[in-house]
């Protein structure tokens, strides 16, 4: 069987990558909506999981022994920016938050939000299939914004680095 048979045969319970979406919840502290981030969401990158192993000698041979799995604390957003770049704005502010952390005013828990990211199946049904929550959220890195006069009716676009403390 070659692969094309087999998408067809079984394409209606293969993952699609463009089936998603993405519910970021900044810190209460920020004022924003929501429903943009959703909306704006181009890309979502889903942390990565490394099993790595030790070589220890058994028998004359070096031979390679598991001993632990690092999971990547990182999730990456690609977002379109609105004209106004008030969406890009939020995420400066939230850093900002982040940074003011030793003010008596501000709770250490203020700078958190949560990313949940909702897989959906392919059909109309539009079902959630898999569900991914991220607790503790805070951005690292807010991506740089490149200005180009040579590119015509180009969106813009910004991504965004966020650490989280647990992942289920």
């Amino acid at each position: 069987m070659n692969i094309g048979n087999f998408i067809n045969q079984y394409g209606g319970n293969l993952a699609r990558p463009t089936k998603f979406t993405a519910i970021l919840n900044p810190p209460e502290s920020i004022p924003s909506d929501t429903k943009a981030f959703d909306i704006l969401c181009k890309t979502v990158s889903l942390p990565e999981i490394t099993h790595v192993s030790v070589e220890a000698k058994y028998k004359g041979h070096t031979v390679p022994i598991p001993a632990r799995t690092d999971t990547q604390h990182e999730v990456s957003m690609t977002f379109y920016l609105p004209e106004d770049h008030q969406l890009r704005k939020i995420f400066y502010d939230w850093i900002r938050i982040i940074d003011s952390t030793g003010e008596d005013d501000l709770e250490p828990t203020d700078k958190f939000g949560s990313l949940t990211l909702l897989a959906r199946d392919f059909s109309e049904s539009n079902e959630v299939i898999k569900e991914y929550s991220f607790e503790n959220v805070y951005p690292t890195v807010v991506g740089s914004l490149d200005f180009n006069s040579s590119g015509s009716n180009e969106i813009m676009e910004f991504s965004i680095t966020f650490t989280f403390l647990k992942y289920t």
